[in-house]
């Protein structure tokens, strides 16, 4: 078993055309959930979303991970605290290439529902079934509509004043920080030729979501075997899980990180 340092500070990176901001109130509920002081817990928008949609977003994960890394060095103190990682989808896999290529960066990583060519066919990794509603999404120029089906595609357990909470917001960000079609489009191909590692030499954690819409819920599964990882699964959750469930997710990272 490999040795776990105890994370101070925790990076979290979003997925496939989200930005920072589309974490929304999980910083604050990992912080507390986890015992940390406040500002313990960094968001980072990848190449091409949110405060860098300005930016080209790059046609490879390993371009993204070095553009991130070099913003991350820059935004971090330099008091040796220990850092976590926590990524969803697009960022799972890059939190999981970062622990393998940089591991002197990193006290312990968590993938939420992340994906590879090795735990699945692209069928599996991209749902025939989500296509229909991804083309929809695509086409759609109302901005609170093509937000409704984005929650929709990505939450299955989502619902009343949160739902509404969470729309508004997005809305808003949609408005403010307008992601560019082409961007997706590049992180789409980045993360379809993405082969996981074969091994990490920090503790890791991957957690699934058996209603996810969007990416086979066998994925992650196979992943976490493939890289010998403990798994845990939220069996109603979709797969943008941390909005869904955000206590949930920041409760199993605290059990793991305690056990």
């Amino acid at each position: 078993m490999l040795q776990r340092m105890t994370p101070e500070r925790w990076l979290l990176l979003r997925g496939l055309g989200r930005e920072a901001e589309h974490w929304h109130d999980v910083p604050e509920k990992l912080q507390r959930a986890l015992g940390l002081s406040p500002g313990s817990v960094l968001c980072l928008d990848l190449p091409g979303t949110g405060t860098e949609t300005h930016r080209s977003s790059p046609w490879t994960l390993g371009r993204t991970l070095n553009d991130i890394r070099r913003r991350w060095h820059e935004a971090r103190s330099d008091d040796g605290a220990p850092w976590g990682l926590v990524g969803i989808s697009l960022g799972g896999m890059l939190v999981l290439e970062w622990t393998h290529r940089h591991p002197q960066d990193v006290a312990a990583v968590v993938a939420i529902n992340p994906s590879d060519r090795r735990s699945g066919l692209w069928i599996e990794r991209l749902r025939w079934q989500a296509l229909p509603l991804m083309l929809r999404i695509a086409v759609t120029r109302d901005l609170t509509r093509r937000e409704e089906l984005v929650l929709q595609l990505t939450t299955g357990v989502l619902a009343g004043a949160r739902r509404k909470a969470i729309l508004d917001e997005r809305i808003a960000l949609a408005r403010r920080n307008p992601t560019r079609a082409a961007s997706v489009a590049r992180q789409l191909v980045a993360a379809a030729f993405w082969t996981a590692p074969t091994r990490l030499a920090v503790p890791g954690l991957v957690i699934g979501a058996d209603g996810d819409r969007m990416v086979s819920p066998l994925c992650p599964v196979r992943l976490a075997r493939n890289l010998d990882l403990p798994f845990t699964n939220y069996p109603a959750g979709g797969h943008d899980l941390p909005v869904d469930d955000p206590e949930w997710v920041c409760e199993r990272i605290a059990e793991w990180m305690n056990s």
